[in-house]
């Protein structure tokens, strides 16, 4: 029973702001249709007052509701959005820096091999011919796929932290190919974590959402009864750590 109504509470709150305008729109259109009734309705002895009083106190509680939640999500989103770009930016960034150093490199080696090709034509000597510079693999060709572990794949990197005390910041976006109610995941690092937090991607109401250290500090473990986790919607989860951290494994735990 709970279960159910912690997942209906939390359906109406993630609907609530598309619903308090059509609420108020209904409502403005009957009104509209029969303004007489209403009239009469008001005039009533006993219950006059709730059309007078309490319809418009209505109305002014479900406009001004609906509104927040709306600037709310938004809200939500937008830090959802901000906090993933400039993830691919700094990583783009690192590997354009990372491409660039090598082909300086390239050129480098290519400029003493052809210097010393003409010192030994000068001097006589037949050199040998000038080997090809051999491709390096990008940074990201370099990396391993991400493990799939029970329905999941995750993946991690580096980003800047918001705690002075620690300094260290990781964040791992971890995906599911199935639907998981009441999703809970633990997520477990190489070394001691200080903090952590995650989100949904794509969704700005929770119910009953935790993050929790364990005991021994080197797993983080996530959780909330609403919304379900799928596909479209992978946990995005970032921890601080006073030293540098990587993920050994994730799990689900139900």
């Amino acid at each position: 029973m709970f279960p159910e109504l912690t997942k209906w509470w939390g359906e109406l709150r993630e609907s609530w702001a598309d619903m308090s305008v059509l609420i108020v729109a209904l409502l403005g259109v009957i009104l509209a249709i029969i303004p007489g009734k209403v009239a009469e309705l008001e005039k009533h002895k006993r219950f006059g007052w709730l059309w007078r009083i309490g319809l418009p106190l209505f109305l002014v509680l479900v406009g001004v509701s609906g509104f927040l939640q709306g600037c709310n999500d938004k809200a939500q989103f937008r830090n959802q959005i901000s906090q993933l770009t400039s993830q691919v930016t700094v990583e783009a960034t690192r590997d354009d820096i990372a491409n660039l150093t090598k082909h300086m490199d390239d050129g480098f080696n290519k400029v003493m091999l052809a210097i010393q090709a003409l010192a030994d034509a000068l001097r006589g000597i037949k050199s040998k011919p000038i080997p090809p510079i051999q491709k390096q693999p990008s940074l990201g060709q370099t990396q391993q796929p991400p493990p799939i572990l029970q329905h999941i794949r995750f993946s991690q990197s580096r980003v800047p932290s918001t705690l002075p005390e620690a300094p260290y910041g990781t964040r791992v976006i971890i995906q599911t190919d199935i639907s998981v109610k009441r999703p809970k995941v633990e997520i477990d690092f190489d070394g001691a974590i200080h903090h952590g937090d995650f989100f949904m991607a794509g969704r700005g109401i929770y119910m009953i959402k935790v993050s929790t250290v364990t005991n021994d500090d080197k797993s983080l473990v996530v959780s909330c009864e609403f919304p379900e986790w799928t596909p479209d919607a992978p946990i995005v989860a970032t921890v601080e750590s006073r030293e540098a951290v990587t993920v050994t494994g994730v799990r689900l735990l139900q």
